[in-house]
């Protein structure tokens, strides 16, 4: 496997290729090529793509946007004074790798990219955590590989739950393990070698 030179994900332009988007999923290939850019213009979603060095082409992607979700749809801890109200989260409602670039580590530092970046919004406004919908069990067993801290809704299983709390101590207990293995560099991108993700404890990375 070659060494690729990917850029660090950022928010989908116009200016990007998107249209040979391919992944495993054929409605999240379809969504980025048809809804994506509408679902930035509306405010609905934000959508953050990675690209190689010099290129404008997408190869990875995730969408994702503030929700709310119901008391009885939220595991057991989450309702422990939550009332019958319901709880505000992050939403990682769509994410897509390139069949192309499958094996590299994009999917894992995507949603290490989602996970910090919905811990820092916990510091500036309610957010009780993130909600993942899982279109496959395959991607579902994806995340709770990377992450074993999510939890299943006990109303829907293909929908995943990690409260603000556990992702921080995630994101703390990686901290010193995982330092010196950035997955996206202060310059703004990285070189992933082909074993950089081998082995369980270096699936997800802390932010630089």
């Amino acid at each position: 496997m070659s060494l690729r030179h990917y850029l660090r994900p950022r928010l989908l332009c116009d200016d990007d290729e998107i249209g040979s988007f391919e992944c495993r999923s054929d409605e999240q290939s379809d969504w980025l090529r048809r809804h994506a850019r509408q679902a930035n213009a509306s405010d609905t979603a934000r959508v953050l793509v990675v690209t190689e060095f010099g290129s404008s082409t997408v190869v990875a992607y995730y969408a994702w946007c503030m929700a709310g979700i119901r008391a009885a749809d939220t595991p057991p801890r989450m309702r422990r004074g939550a009332g019958r109200y319901r709880q505000p989260v992050a939403l990682l409602a769509r994410l897509g790798v390139d069949l192309e670039h499958e094996g590299r580590g994009l999917g894992a530092g995507l949603l290490k990219d989602v996970i910090a970046r919905t811990a820092e919004i916990g510091t500036e406004i309610g957010c009780r955590g993130l909600v993942v919908h899982a279109e496959t069990a395959r991607a579902r067993d994806f995340y709770l590989h990377l992450v074993p801290a999510f939890e299943p809704s006990p109303t829907e299983e293909m929908h995943l739950v990690l409260l603000l709390k556990d992702l921080r101590k995630f994101i703390k207990d990686r901290a010193t393990t995982l330092r010196h293995h950035h997955l996206w560099d202060r310059g703004g991108s990285t070189y992933l070698a082909p074993d950089l993700f081998s082995g369980t404890a270096a699936r997800v990375y802390k932010l630089s």
